[in-house]
């Protein structure tokens, strides 16, 4: 966690390179899959909002480890799922940076990464295109900054009530 993702780019690509999964959408899956902020967060959410007495009970009952994550700490654990998986989307979603190195074909683009390009090869927004005239408005460059905030926003209506829950458990005694 201590170390800037940026920093992680050059190893990950030669890894990735290394395995041959370059220009491959699948390298960039894999490596968004691996979140060291949700196994942090995880560990304060269970070190303290679920009672160490329930696991203890748990324990004198003959629940193995097993046994005590699936049938105590997981259906406990609602809204720590939803807030991960909300700043892991978001996290990822955002990610410009490593889907441009990992990438290089169009057809395998992230939609923030072509929508970068599209931005970039406009030539109303970006004159060293080609611009030889007044620039014109573009409605499509509009709307598909619109249809990448879409995701976001839909999943940000969709998990808000337990976004709320995650970020106070702990907080309030009850």
């Amino acid at each position: 966690m201590l170390i800037p993702p940026v920093a992680l780019v050059v190893p990950l690509f030669v890894l990735m390179d290394q395995v041959g999964l370059v220009d491959n959408p699948l390298s960039v899956i894999l490596i968004s899959s691996l979140y060291p902020f949700g196994t942090f967060l995880a560990y304060i959410y269970y070190s303290t909002t679920i009672p160490p007495e329930l696991y203890e009970s748990a324990r004198l009952d003959g629940c193995t480890d097993w046994q005590l994550y699936s049938k105590i700490a997981f259906p406990l654990s609602g809204a720590l799922i939803s807030l991960l998986a909300f700043f892991a989307f978001i996290g990822n979603w955002a990610n410009y940076f490593l889907p441009y190195i990992l990438l290089y074909s169009s057809e395998n683009y992230t939609l923030p990464l072509g929508l970068g390009f599209l931005f970039n090869s406009t030539p109303a927004i970006n004159p060293g295109v080609g611009a030889t005239s007044v620039p014109i408005y573009k409605p499509e460059i509009a709307l598909a900054g619109v249809l990448v905030a879409l995701p976001i926003l839909i999943v940000f209506l969709l998990s808000q009530r337990r976004l709320v829950k995650g970020m106070l458990a702990g907080s309030i005694k009850e």
